[in-house]
């Protein structure tokens, strides 16, 4: 239903004609690509020009990804503060039934389970933290949730990234599977708690770095 607010800007292709209309790339934004998503779909609706947005799933493109933790942490900040930046400035479609579901379902589901996600999850964990502190929650039980959760979720994710593989037919070799079964777990375990962490933080000191990119080191790609 025309719901996605972001497509990246490695990977999208967009009308030139539409996208000069409704006034080009936001410079004053940290995530340009997702303003600009939003900002058609609000000058779409506004102006009622049918749109639709298709996925090309054979489409090859090549992007470069960070390298380090400090890159990673960089770029997620960056990402985190033009989420925010760019919901805060179309904020007149947040359940505003006029943009049907892009307002009343697609923005709720960006703010919710994007944007506060990470303020939620941390303050369950010092929740937790603090329950067993205090003597409100037994510390065995809250080690076997937390290993059912955890197990829950690597398996989630394990599966899907096979099943992935499965349907688009890819092959990859012994090692890379391994690879991927690590990072999965490494994901539930330490990237998902640190990338809260990077997320909430991102806000600090807001008022002042708003506008700073964070430059990431760029490695030369070998074979591409």
């Amino acid at each position: 239903f025309n719901g996605n607010l972001i497509i990246s800007g490695a990977f999208g292709l967009f009308k030139k004609d539409v996208v000069v209309a409704a006034g080009g790339y936001d410079r004053d934004t940290l995530g340009e690509d997702m303003e600009l998503v939003v900002r058609l779909h609000r000058f779409c609706k506004n102006n009622e020009i049918p749109y639709t947005i298709c996925y090309e799933p054979n489409a090859v493109c090549w992007s470069q990804v960070p390298e380090s933790l400090g890159d990673l942490k960089k770029q997620r900040r960056r990402w985190h503060l033009g989420l925010f930046q760019s919901m805060a400035k179309h904020r007149v479609m947040f359940l505003n039934p006029s943009y049907g579901w892009l307002g009343m379902v697609s923005y709720l589901y960006y703010f919710l389970y994007e944007l506060i996600s990470p303020f939620i999850q941390l303050a369950g964990w010092l929740t937790m933290v603090a329950s067993v502190a205090v003597g409100v929650m037994n510390l065995d039980f809250m080690i076997q949730f937390y290993l059912m959760y955890t197990l829950y979720n690597a398996v989630l994710t394990i599966t899907i990234f096979f099943q992935r593989i499965y349907t688009m037919g890819l092959k990859i070799s012994l090692s890379d599977t391994a690879k991927a079964v690590i990072v999965c777990i490494l994901e539930n375990v330490f990237f998902r708690l640190f990338l809260d962490g990077v997320r909430v933080m991102a806000f600090i000191g807001y008022g002042k770095r708003k506008s700073q990119w964070g430059r990431i080191k760029r490695v030369k790609q070998k074979g591409v």
